[in-house]
């Protein structure tokens, strides 16, 4: 029998300490808590939206949701989630209907990761 391959891949959460530490000095930690509240329920409505619209095979919709996914991701330091949004919606745009149902999936594997945990964490630290 020949060899398996196994595919692999790293979806650990990446946050840019950068990105939280100027939303902290501009906004101070309540504010900037606030901010990310807000990113966060907001990428939830996206993701939900996006989700349909792949289901009805809406793909301009699925390209513009991901695109609002990763614009707000990347203004909160979620630079994982937003490169994966990114993904989303280059695959919707170019129709690769092979790789769309593995990169929505991914999606939200990622985003289930970064939107569940604590938003405020970083701010804390």
């Amino acid at each position: 029998m020949g060899k398996v391959m196994v595919l692999e891949w790293d979806d650990t959460v990446q946050v840019d300490g950068n990105v939280v530490g100027e939303l902290v000095l501009e906004l101070g930690p309540t504010g900037a808590w606030d901010v990310v509240g807000d990113a966060v329920g907001a990428m939830r409505a996206d993701l939900a939206a996006l989700s349909l619209a792949m289901a009805e095979g809406r793909l301009a919709d699925v390209v513009r949701g991901g695109d609002s996914i990763s614009r707000v991701a990347w203004e909160i330091g979620l630079t994982t989630l937003s490169a994966v949004a990114v993904d989303l919606a280059l695959c919707a745009e170019r129709g690769d209907m092979a790789a769309l149902p593995a990169v929505h999936a991914r999606l939200h594997r990622v985003a289930g990761r970064s939107l569940t945990t604590e938003p405020g964490e970083a701010l804390r630290g």
